[in-house]
């Protein structure tokens, strides 16, 4: 169910995505990776456009793993796209923590820069002023 998830989350239909990885987590609820679920469950809820709900489990997930690139990237394109640009900019600033290299070409090139939700991602690190290149 996870990573029928992150398929969906991409490719598919982003609500399937939601329900998956909700499903996920209920057959699983004591699972070690639990902030691994957290992270794909939030980006789902991201590209669903559900945003308290992305940035909601997004919290939750970096309680466990407070560091987690892809879930701070989950976190920071809902509350850019929610309007909440200064939390948008705290979490931008632990994200250079974690990635000081980070640039939107650095983003783009772990793949699928094509990919319609990707590019969601790569404009919310622009209006953050996110460098193309370094």
């Amino acid at each position: 169910w996870l990573y029928k998830s992150v398929w969906s989350s991409l490719y598919g239909s982003t609500s399937d995505a939601v329900r998956e990885a909700l499903t996920a987590r209920e057959l699983s609820p004591l699972d070690p990776h639990s902030a691994y679920f957290d992270t794909i469950l939030s980006g789902a809820y991201a590209f669903n456009h559900e945003y308290d709900n992305a940035i909601r489990v997004a919290n939750r997930s970096l309680k466990l793993d407070y560091n987690h690139a892809p879930t701070l990237r989950a976190k920071l394109l809902a509350q850019v796209e929610a309007g909440y640009t200064a939390d948008a900019k705290e979490t931008l600033s632990h994200l250079l923590v974690v990635i000081p290299n980070l640039t939107v070409a650095r983003y783009q090139s772990m793949g699928g820069a094509e990919n319609p939700r990707r590019q969601r991602v790569v404009a919310a690190l622009r209006s953050l002023n996110v460098p193309e290149t370094t």
